[in-house]
């Protein structure tokens, strides 16, 4: 990524987003416009959440598989997060506080959904772990599990989010100060797949597809398909039940999520769809199955003054896809 970032700067790129837009990098792009004869686009934000943090409710791990599936505990964790902090410091004071949910504006803005336990409350994030049976510590502070071993767990994560390293830096503060070793692993793309969509995983970080449209991308709020990374094996049940790695949900509101989800599969209305889809985010909103830190962030991308029509603004969405709709067949070069 470093790489792309220097020759994006240095003018060897026709147009690029992908990879190098992580906004600590708008200011250098900034002061090498001139040299690298290239201009910025903007790209509006489309996904439900800046990161989304997931830990593995279908974990192969017995002991973190229970801790995880205890609401309160997940509760917990998304107090004890400096959302402020985390924006002023990695997003420039640009969003706000926010867990994953279809974006205000949107048809199908679910305002509970979007902004439960978005306090940093500390005080009650140690309370709620307290209250949950944790009150045990080892000697470096962090809380032992059931069976007298720290509870502890690695989280993975790859290109997706921008900024996803600092991100992790942050939560691990966050989440050590209530007595939780949270452990960030960065993996190649290839071998980070290879893991979520394996059910390898105790818990994963990546971007928050849906905040448009989320009939079409789900999987943050219900356990839809194999993308639906916090509870993999039950994603895994809803889309390819026969699969190795699949388990049918224990959950009954899971179960129901995806009986509605079925229902919208077959309804053509669209009004239907969304009063199908508004059940399926009330009972997010009940399960808390995922934790957030922002709204999305704005975007940029850069294109050479060479080349043209490209819009100056355009979604940036995985099921856009991005750049493609903007009529990409019309962009041309100019001689030098």
């Amino acid at each position: 990524v470093e790489n792309m970032v220097l020759r994006a700067a240095a003018g060897e790129v026709d147009m690029q987003e992908r990879h190098i837009n992580a906004l600590d990098n708008r200011a250098f792009f900034a002061d090498n416009a001139e040299t690298g004869d290239y201009t910025f686009y903007d790209l509006i934000p489309t996904d439900s959440n800046s990161s989304v943090l997931q830990l593995n409710l279908t974990s192969r791990n017995p002991v973190l598989r229970e801790i995880f599936q205890n609401r309160d505990f997940r509760v917990a964790l998304s107090y004890a997060i400096n959302r402020q902090e985390m924006i002023d410091t990695l997003y420039f004071g640009t969003t706000t506080p926010a867990q994953p949910a279809p974006l205000p504006g949107t048809a199908l803005y679910n305002e509970r959904l979007a902004t439960q336990y978005t306090e940093f409350d500390i005080d009650l994030a140690n309370q709620m772990l307290d209250e949950a049976g944790f009150t045990e510590r080892n000697a470096d502070g962090i809380r032992l599990a059931a069976d007298g071993n720290p509870i502890s767990f690695v989280m993975v994560y790859s290109e997706f989010p921008a900024g996803a390293a600092q991100v992790m830096e942050f939560v691990q503060r966050y989440w050590r100060e209530i007595g939780i070793d949270m452990q960030p692993r960065e993996m190649p793309r290839e071998a980070f797949d290879e893991l979520v969509y394996s059910n390898g995983h105790d818990a994963a970080l990546w971007g928050g597809e849906g905040g448009m449209r989320p009939v079409g991308r789900p999987h943050n709020y219900m356990p839809s398909d194999t993308n639906a990374w916090f509870a993999s094996a039950w994603g895994t049940w809803s889309e390819y039940p026969e699969d190795a790695n699949a388990e049918e949900p224990t959950n009954p509101a899971a179960l129901r999520q995806i009986e509605l989800l079925e229902q919208i599969k077959q309804t053509p209305d669209q009004e239907q769809q969304d009063s199908l889809m508004s059940e399926i985010l009330d009972i997010a909103a009940d399960e808390f199955w995922v934790i957030g830190i922002s709204t999305p962030q704005p975007s940029f991308g850069l294109v050479r003054n060479n080349f043209h029509n490209v819009p100056d603004s355009m979604p940036l969405a995985w099921e856009w896809p991005t750049p493609a709709p903007a009529n990409t067949f019309t962009f041309y070069f100019s001689a030098q």
